[in-house]
C-alpha cells in the first residue's frame, strides 16, 4: 500500500472517476491537487498526516465531503468551487504555512478545523451561500489577512483565541450575520473592515 509520495498527487480532468481512496497514504512532499473531475463524489485519505505544499481541491461538481481526519500540517488549503460540497473535516489540522481559502462552495454547511492554530498567510472564507457558522476555536495568529465575506446565510463567526493578524480583518457582506466573537484580538497590522 502506498504510504508516501515525494512530489505531488495530481488528479485532474478525470471525467469518469467517482471515488479516490488512498487508505495508507501518510505524507506528500509537495501538493495534493484534485480538480475538474465532474463525476467524483468521495475522497478518502484517512491516514494522511502532512502535505508539504497545498491541499488543492477545486471545481469537482459532485463532490460532497472532504475528510482528512489525521492531517496535521499543510503548506496551504485551497478549496474553491465545489458546488455540491457540504462538509470539510480536518479535525487534527494545526498549522498551515500559506493560505486557507474556502470559497464558492454553494452548499457547504460545515468547516471542521478545531485545532488550527496558525496560518502563514491569509484566511479567506467567502461566497459559501449555505454556511451558517465559522468556528475556529484555537486559531491564534494569521500572518496575512482574515477575510470573511459574502456568506449569505452566515449568522455566527467565533474566533475566541485569535490574538494577532498581520494584515487586515475584513468581515463584510454577510447579510444575516448577528454574532462576531473576537475577545482576544490584540494586534492588527492593517485595517479593520466590519
Amino acid at each position: 500500500q502506498l504510504q508516501a509520495v515525494g512530489e505531488a498527487v495530481d488528479i485532474s480532468d478525470s471525467g469518469s472517476l467517482t471515488s479516490i481512496s488512498l487508505p495508507q497514504l501518510q505524507a506528500v512532499g509537495e501538493a495534493v491537487d484534485i480538480s475538474d473531475s465532474g463525476s467524483l463524489t468521495t475522497i478518502a485519505m484517512p491516514q494522511l498526516q502532512s502535505v508539504g505544499g497545498y491541499v488543492q481541491i477545486y471545481d469537482n461538481d459532485r463532490l460532497t465531503t472532504i475528510a482528512m481526519p489525521q492531517l496535521e500540517s499543510a503548506g496551504g488549503v485551497n478549496i474553491p468551487g465545489n458546488e455540491n460540497l457540504t462538509t470539510i473535516a480536518m479535525p487534527q489540522l494545526e498549522s498551515v504555512s500559506g493560505n486557507v481559502n474556502i470559497s464558492r462552495n454553494e452548499n457547504l454547511t460545515a468547516i471542521t478545523m478545531p485545532h488550527l492554530k496558525t496560518t502563514g498567510w491569509h484566511v479567506w472564507i467567502g461566497d459559501n451561500d449555505n454556511l451558517t457558522s465559522i468556528d475556529l476555536p484555537q486559531l491564534q495568529s494569521v500572518s496575512g489577512n482574515v477575510y470573511m465575506s459574502e456568506n449569505s446565510n452566515l449568522t455566527s463567526i467565533s474566533l475566541p483565541q485569535l490574538e494577532t493578524v498581520g494584515g487586515r480583518v475584513s468581515v463584510s457582506r454577510n447579510d444575516t450575520l448577528t454574532t462576531l466573537t473576537l475577545p482576544q484580538l490584540q494586534s492588527v497590522g492593517g485595517g479593520v473592515d466590519l
